[in-house]
């Protein structure tokens, strides 16, 4: 990745060319980012599992999760294992059934804290924006 400036001349028609430049390259570079992206997470099933497991407790979920989970490791002296807060705790019991059933690799197991910590930030996102939680297009799990 290369860093650009976008230089203009401080007018108006200056700057509308320099923003027609940008949204040039986010449609040319990060648009198929993002779609490859999306692509491969539909591939995931341990993803695809946490995305369902937030969906089905979206309501109950508070809209600072993630809010609340950094001050339940405050509370515990930043020390993961000693952190109380039943719905991480929960969450990442269920996906490590998930993976332990699905044979995944301790590779991808090892990764389950992070994943959980990113469904709530997700989450947290969502409920505070006040946008809907899954993408349509995301397949079920099978």
């Amino acid at each position: 990745m290369e860093e650009v400036s976008y230089d203009h001349d401080g007018t108006e028609a200056g700057a509308e060319i320099a923003l027609s430049r940008i949204v040039q390259e986010l449609v040319k570079y990060a648009n198929p980012w993002f779609e490859e992206a999306e692509s491969r997470s539909h591939g995931d099933p341990l993803l695809r599992f946490g995305l369902r497991w937030i969906e089905a407790r979206f309501e109950t979920l508070p809209a600072d999760v993630m809010d609340q989970v950094e001050s339940a490791f405050e509370a515990s002296g930043f020390r993961p294992y000693a952190v109380q807060f039943p719905v991480l705790t929960e969450i990442k019991e269920d996906m490590r059934r998930f993976a332990a059933e699905a044979k995944m690799a301790n590779r991808q197991r090892s990764e389950i804290p992070i994943l959980a910590l990113d469904l709530f930030r997700y989450v947290q996102l969502k409920k505070q924006s006040g946008l809907s939680l899954l993408p349509k297009s995301l397949p079920p799990l099978t």
